[in-house]
């Protein structure tokens, strides 16, 4: 079937190769513990949530969730606002002169005047408290 060739210094031999179960054996053994692996990881995980976050079903795991990430993501844009606003004014800055050209020819086109009026006019998610879920508002 296969050939394998060998040196000794003064040459180089062939000899056949006969195929073996190892490699396969083999395979499938790293294939099966990975799988184990990953099986107890997801288990890990949904007990260490269901301790830490106090919790008996993802219901009420889902019930958190809606109550802690409208607050972690306040504070976070709260803490990236200054470093966000600074990047947002200085990225139009940055632009070297041929692609600032550029720019300006697409902003000018029919098709940039088309993507400007879309983007102005977006749809923007606004968290309404009432019910603390997202609803699409437009701005129109």
């Amino acid at each position: 079937m296969g050939r394998t060739q060998e040196g000794d210094g003064k040459g180089i031999k062939t000899r056949k190769v006969r195929p073996s179960l190892d490699g396969l054996k083999f395979a499938a053994t790293t294939f099966g513990l990975g799988t184990l692996l990953c099986g107890a990881m997801g288990v890990a995980g949904f007990y260490g949530i269901k301790r830490c976050y106090a919790v008996e079903s993802f219901e009420e795991f889902g019930m958190v969730m809606r109550d802690a990430v409208p607050v972690k993501r306040q504070q976070m844009e709260t803490g990236l606002k200054p470093i966000l606003d600074k990047v947002r004014q200085n990225a139009g800055d940055s632009l070297p002169a041929p692609m600032r050209k550029l720019q300006e020819l697409f902003l000018s086109s029919k098709f940039g005047s088309w993507v400007r009026e879309q983007v102005e006019f977006s749809v923007v998610e606004q968290t309404v408290d009432a019910d603390k879920q997202s609803r699409p508002i437009k701005d129109r």
